[in-house]
């Protein structure tokens, strides 16, 4: 962790912001920081400085082979002061990091990935690998909202970082179709009752062309044992019947990635 002699701060005009100017040794430094006590949610900064509880600040880290300097925003959480600092445990505060989209903190999260993980030299060599791309099908935003969240987290578990999650949304099958034709995507989650075009409709089309045979269908939908029936002889992989639970939607998940894989 970076010492007094290599920590920079400056007060805006303002008087209220805080910038954190932070050089530290190697990557390996700013890692033992960043999982400090806040796990994967903030960094550990030590600092004799004084901060409040609630205040918050952007901070620029650097270290070694690292080609910008990395700008982030947090909220001080908790503090150490001098008084209860030790050798092992110097003063400091507990960041927790704010985000303003989920793609900002999905690309924090990629960029850990790589800090942790770097590739060997033949690894960077090679071409990167293409994106985990999923397409979300549903007329209701609400639903699409749970779909995101479901496939965000199982990308967390199965890929772990080593493919980017790219996520594609359509209101009516006819959307759908179009995003298909237009990039390849690993899986589709779709709703049956759909505007201009259903969910049965879009996979019949799907399972006509050979180049979307890879292409893992699950349909997420309301419905009798006729459309049931009908999803299936169209082409999908699975069928689940609303309301779903989010653990039944992680681990159909899973099962069919594993089909998909064998």
């Amino acid at each position: 962790m970076p010492d007094d002699s290599s920590e920079k701060e400056r007060r805006t005009h303002s008087g209220a912001e805080v910038i954190l100017k932070i050089d530290y040794p190697t990557a390996e430094d700013f890692l033992a920081d960043y999982t400090h006590d806040m796990r994967d949610s903030g960094i550990f900064v030590a600092t004799t400085k004084s901060f409040e509880i609630g205040e918050k600040s952007t901070f620029d880290i650097s270290f070694p082979g690292l080609l910008e300097p990395i700008r982030a925003r947090g909220e001080v959480r908790w503090r150490r002061t001098e008084t209860e600092a030790t050798d092992k445990e110097p003063a400091g505060v507990g960041i927790a990091l704010i985000f303003s989209s989920e793609k900002a903190a999905a690309e924090w999260k990629h960029l850990l990935g790589q800090i942790e993980n770097p590739p060997s030299p033949k690894a960077a060599a090679r071409e990167p690998a293409p994106p985990f791309r999923v397409l979300l099908a549903d007329d209701s935003p609400t639903v699409r909202e749970m779909f995101r969240y479901a496939v965000q987290k199982f990308h967390r578990g199965r890929l772990k970082g080593q493919r980017m999650l790219e996520l594609v949304e359509a209101e009516d099958g006819n959307a759908a179709w179009e995003h298909i034709q237009e990039a390849s995507f690993d899986m589709a989650i779709i709703d049956y009752y759909m505007p201009v075009m259903d969910g049965a409709e879009l996979i019949r089309l799907i399972r006509k062309e050979k180049k979307y045979s890879s292409l893992a269908v699950i349909v997420v939908s309301q419905g009798s044992q006729e459309i049931c029936e009908e999803v299936y002889t169209a082409g999908a992989d699975l069928f689940i019947k609303k309301p779903v639970l989010l653990n039944q939607l992680l681990k159909s998940l899973e099962l069919v990635m594993d089909r998909r894989q064998r």
